[in-house]
């Protein structure tokens, strides 16, 4: 998981003060050896409600054994085929050797069912917008369009769109389209990384719920993406708030669940969340002003040097004739008095008046959005 057993359980922590449940997939307790040795903490979350293992639908699975042994028979086919293509698929794999931690589990005595039907409805409806949304950052589209050039590209991009037309699709059939398609090692593991997150983000979904944001911070003193499940952000929130966040990791467990349950922290936990949703939209609609105002600079700055392109076709005409093209009312008021008639006088040609209105020569978008078409970068990306 990338995370040590301490740095896993503050999280789950500080996820069981923002949310009544937590629900953690059953699997990885077996996947993990980090979830395995923190299963003792765990234990005690699950004994007060406070977090739920998952296992398939009640018609699908009585309960942990029996999800496990169907684990055990739907994955032993791709311990041979997949191991060497990445090591998150060699982790989705069962062993008879992890039958024990499913008895440990199912010794807790409390678990959620989640419908796989439900879940697989929604991986496959995510993983197809995935492959066409080209504005998500990460997104499978983006991950194609950055690495692969144009003429295989298309190709590519219709290979794993159908993956989630078949009639069974997981993240392992994307490892093995991966390889078939002899992709790059690094770009494999992205497109897999990427299905493990869009799997994760429909079991959320699946049962209405938020997916545990990502811990690492965007940057040294950043708290992480802008998101209502970002216990970073609430980590650094509560020490606001004069809860520092050592306290927080010592507590013990019934303190931990007495200031969760405290009527205090209830209203402020309502108020947080509000807080952060409003974040979002303002984000949302930031971002959306941004990418208008670009856009309109873009075609401002279009419109600009369209009219320079007329201006210096008269630049084989007098210094008068030019104060006299030149005049009107879009340029002279941004010139100080006099501006003009001194260039005449000095005999001036168009160029040189021109080049010297600095707001006349300052197009960056345009200038850039020229240079992008003049690099061709989209034909400059390698071959696979």
């Amino acid at each position: 998981m990338g995370s040590t057993e301490r740095e896993i359980m503050h999280r789950m922590r500080l996820a069981v003060l923002l949310y009544d449940r937590v629900i953690v997939a059953a699997a990885h307790f077996w996947q993990s050896e980090q979830m395995r040795r923190i299963l003792p903490q765990v234990k005690q979350l699950v004994e007060v409600g406070a977090v739920l293992p998952a296992i398939r639908a009640a018609d699908e699975t009585r309960d942990v054994n029996d999800y496990f042994a169907r684990r055990l028979s739907q994955t032993s086919q791709l311990h041979n085929a997949l191991r060497a293509t990445d090591p998150a698929i060699e982790s989705e794999i069962a062993r008879p050797g992890q039958y024990h931690i499913a008895r440990r589990i199912e010794r807790l005595g409390a678990v959620v069912h989640l419908d796989f039907n439900s879940v697989e409805a929604e991986f496959r409806s995510i993983w197809l917008a995935d492959c066409i949304d080209c504005q998500v950052l990460g997104s499978v589209n983006m991950l194609v369009t950055s690495r692969v050039s144009e003429p295989e590209r298309g190709a590519i991009m219709r290979r794993l769109r159908s993956l989630a037309l078949r009639s069974f699709f997981s993240r392992s059939e994307v490892a093995r389209a991966a390889r078939e398609l002899a992709l790059p090692t690094e770009f494999c593991r992205s497109l897999v990384a990427r299905a493990s997150h869009l799997y994760l983000l429909a079991n959320a979904k699946s049962c209405a719920s938020d997916l545990l944001a990502p811990s690492a911070p965007i940057e040294a003193a950043g708290t992480g993406p802008l998101a209502l499940s970002n216990v970073l952000l609430l980590e650094r929130v509560l020490e606001l708030c004069g809860v520092p966040h050592g306290a927080l990791r010592t507590m013990s467990l019934p303190e931990l669940l007495q200031l969760r349950d405290a009527p205090e922290f209830v209203r402020f936990r309502e108020f947080y969340l509000n807080t952060v949703k409003r974040s979002m939209e303002a984000h949302a609609d930031w971002q959306q002003a941004t990418l208008r105002r670009i856009s309109a600079m873009r075609d401002s700055e279009r419109r600009l040097a369209s009219i320079m392109r007329q201006l210096y076709k008269v630049q084989h005409h007098s210094g008068q004739l030019f104060l006299v093209a030149a005049s009107s009312e879009w340029i002279e008021p941004a010139l100080p008095t006099g501006s003009l008639a001194t260039a005449a006088a000095m005999g001036w040609g168009v160029p040189t008046v021109l080049n010297r209105i600095p707001w006349l020569q300052n197009r960056p978008t345009d200038d850039f959005y020229q240079f992008a078409v003049a690099q061709n970068f989209g034909k400059r990306l390698p071959r696979m």
